[in-house]
């Protein structure tokens, strides 16, 4: 804005007055375009067309909310847990239907738990220390704009968890989510910014671009504007992350081994094994992947296990006498006495359980799986596959999904 008292005024010339009519013309045009441009490229809700124009909004997003109160912050917060509770049921069939992965009541506890567990201001605590020299008070300040890649496997809570702890530190951010997962954290990007707009804060605070490409991870990570990474994921995404130069939060594989000695409490720790390692099919990568026993209590460890739920196979048996590619599903239609176990949940999920109360196990000819991406992102990891692709053993459940692994009977 070009401001002038009376008495410049009156010793402009034509000319000069001439240019500065041309300059604030050029300016309102200039402004006029960059609206039309911000509007053509939002989607709406915090959906952008690229991810360059969403880090724009939540850099101006956060600027505003940066000056608010705690208490502002907090009833924010409130309002995100309140609201989102109405629509853990419907994340979840949205999130099991997309992305063919998981057990829909295993996603509703999840999202709970993301909803309801997720620290917010009440983790901001202030520190004060005095001394010789004087008193010092200790505030924590936000980072600014974070970018935050979200998985497959746990899209929706992810995107809750990472959404309340940033806005609980006065942050906004920007997600990147998995193609597999587009639509669902889409739909929860746009709930998130209804309900944040309707408790009082502003617009886009949580923002992502309306596809999902890989360029705009690469775009991200190098953003000026980002001044924080929060990377759910492999291993490699995290190791992108941390070349960015840029402070990063990852979580990258965890995939836990069990450790179980003669001191352990053999029926518990089989009972806790099984339910850890069949919740949500397995997906989360804190849950149990593997079990490592000590010899003397392997057999009692293995029975207490079938007894929970475990399902044990064995290779060179004599279920298969022909050929062929198998998926899990028609694997299962194709063997009557392992259908006669399996007790069907819908969703594709089929969990394995035993009917009988003695020593129960199933053999089978050598299976090699021809696995894709499976092995590499745990997508399917209820199945244990040696080095030479032979199934060892399996805890339920196991996912129906033959998109995703299939299995070559091999001839003895």
């Amino acid at each position: 804005m070009l401001c002038l008292d009376k008495k410049e005024a009156l010793m402009l010339d034509g000319l000069q007055l001439e240019d500065i009519i041309k300059k604030v013309i050029n300016d309102v045009k200039n402004e006029k375009d960059i609206n039309i441009t911000n509007k053509e490229n939002s989607c709406g809700h915090g959906i952008f067309t690229n991810i360059e124009t969403a880090v724009d909004k939540a850099y101006e997003a956060q600027q505003t909310y940066n000056s608010r109160s705690l208490e502002e912050r907090r009833n924010i917060i409130s309002n995100i847990r309140k609201e989102l509770l109405k629509y853990t049921e419907e994340m979840a069939e949205k999130t099991v239907a997309e992305t063919k992965m998981g057990r829909i009541k295993d996603k509703i506890l999840k999202n709970k738990l993301a909803i309801e567990k997720t620290p917010g201001v009440e983790d901001l605590g202030t520190e004060v220390f005095t001394g010789d020299d004087g008193l010092t008070l200790v505030e924590l300040s936000a980072f600014g704009v974070l970018g935050s890649v979200t998985p497959v496997t746990n899209p929706t809570e992810t995107i809750i968890n990472n959404t309340i702890g940033a806005l609980a530190g006065g942050n906004s951010i920007v997600f990147c989510p998995h193609p597999s997962a587009k639509n669902i954290c889409l739909w929860l990007i746009k709930k998130l910014n209804g309900i944040i707009t309707e408790a009082g804060g502003p617009e886009n605070l949580v923002t992502s671009a309306s596809e999902a490409k890989k360029e705009n991870v690469d775009i991200l990570f190098s953003h000026e504007k980002i001044n924080m990474l929060v990377i759910t994921g492999g291993t490699e995404i995290v190791k992108l992350a941390l070349k960015s130069g840029k402070k990063v939060i990852g979580a990258g594989a965890g995939n836990p081994p069990v450790i179980v000695d003669e001191t352990a409490d053999i029926e518990k720790a089989a009972k806790d094994i099984v339910n850890g390692a069949g919740f949500d099919n397995n997906l989360p990568c804190i849950a149990e992947k593997e079990v490592l026993v000590l010899e003397s209590v392997a057999d009692y460890l293995i029975f207490n296990m079938e007894k929970a739920g475990a399902f044990h196979i064995t290779v060179n048996g004599e279920f298969f006498e022909n050929t062929g590619n198998w998926g899990v599903g028609y694997m299962i239609s194709q063997l009557p006495y392992l259908a006669s176990i399996l007790e069907g949940e819908g969703g594709g999920d089929f969990r394995f359980f035993n009917k009988i109360p003695e020593f129960l196990r199933i053999k089978l000819e050598p299976i090699q799986a021809e696995v894709w991406d499976i092995a590499e992102s745990n997508n399917n990891p209820t199945i244990d596959i040696n080095d030479d692709g032979v199934i060892q053993f399996c805890l339920a459940p196991v996912e129906c999904n033959s998109t995703a692994v299939t299995f070559k009977i091999l001839q003895s």
